[in-house]
């Protein structure tokens, strides 16, 4: 159902204002816990941006669903173009809430398979803003069909319909109801994979998911230019792969490249791309998406010959140097 008549009126916007004073008023009382506003609506870029409101005065991070609609066999450099066009087209301060899942659409490895886990949670990371991570994707949970069970109702006439196999418990640990709960039964049931795939093992295994998704989780919160720093997008290249810069004056300059296509890169040269910053012919890996990579972390890497099969990806850095 479209619901032509309620979504993105004007009237919705002017709530979110009042609420945004509402939110500013909190925020006075108490100058060191800033209080934000984020919205949810699954809108188009445009309207998307009105929730942000004519002057500021409206939510702090509305949504953005571009990575989780993306088209059919959209590659890196598909990728590429939606998020340039959103970051370039975002309203003066202005901050992107980046989200790719959440409760109301298939789990991230149930859509992409499991080879690409790796390469939407660099993505999801590093991309300049603020990421929405949907429980579970650090874990690579994958969707559930409840056996017995429709508690979602949407599902109620058809099954179909469900977005029950979304939801499932968190797999905290391999104990009773994976640790989600003390009682018998939860609202769900936990996918029985939970066993193998949980929290508490993944963080004992050093190339696991969970223990990667902490790596760059770290680089985002300590690194200035992830912090702060400017996004320089590199578009001349293999149409699998997506590739942005991001630096802050004085700081390292980071490099993310990926392959979001459905075979191997090879010998390619990143450093043709002649964008508003240069790339060197080398640098140094910060992380890398899978262990069995030829360049490990704290290796050099030539940028002019590129090897990346699909799904995987890296962060390379080199020093800030001061222009003469």
């Amino acid at each position: 159902m479209e619901h032509t008549y309620t979504r993105a009126q004007q009237e919705n916007f002017d709530i979110i204002s009042r609420w945004r004073d509402i939110v500013n008023q909190y925020s006075a009382l108490d100058t060191l816990r800033e209080r934000i506003l984020i919205t949810d609506g699954d809108v188009s870029v445009t309207d998307g941006f009105r929730y942000f409101g004519r002057r500021g005065e409206g939510s702090n991070l509305p949504i953005n669903y571009q990575l989780a609609n993306l088209p059919a066999n959209c590659g890196g450099q598909c990728i590429s173009g939606l998020v340039q066009n959103f970051t370039e087209s975002l309203p003066e301060n202005g901050t992107a809430a980046w989200l790719i899942s959440d409760q109301d659409r298939s789990r991230l490895t149930s859509r992409y398979g499991s080879s690409y886990i790796y390469a939407f949670n660099l993505l999801l990371m590093t991309l300049p803003g603020t990421s929405l991570v949907y429980y579970g994707d650090e874990l690579a949970m994958e969707n559930y069909v409840q056996p017995t069970i429709v508690a979602d109702p949407a599902g109620s006439t058809n099954t179909s319909y469900s977005r029950d196999p979304f939801r499932s418990p968190m797999h905290w640990n391999n104990g009773t109801n994976a640790g989600f709960t003390t009682a018998t039964e939860g609202w769900l049931k936990v996918n029985p994979d939970f066993l193998d795939n949980n929290a508490a093992d993944l963080a004992a295994e050093t190339n696991s998911t969970l223990n990667f998704f902490k790596s760059i989780s770290a680089l985002k919160k300590n690194q200035e230019s992830y912090q702060y720093g400017k996004i320089h997008y590199l578009s001349s290249l293999n149409t699998n792969l997506l590739a942005f810069v991001r630096e802050h004056e004085g700081f390292d300059r980071l490099l993310t490249v990926i392959n979001f296509g459905t075979s191997a890169v090879t010998n390619e040269d990143v450093t043709k791309d002649r964008s508003s910053i240069g790339v060197p012919g080398a640098a140094v890996v910060v992380v890398n998406t899978h262990s069995t990579m030829s360049r490990k972390v704290d290796d050099e890497i030539d940028l002019r010959r590129v090897n990346l099969d699909r799904g995987q990806g890296f962060i390379a850095k080199w020093e800030y140097k001061r222009p003469n």
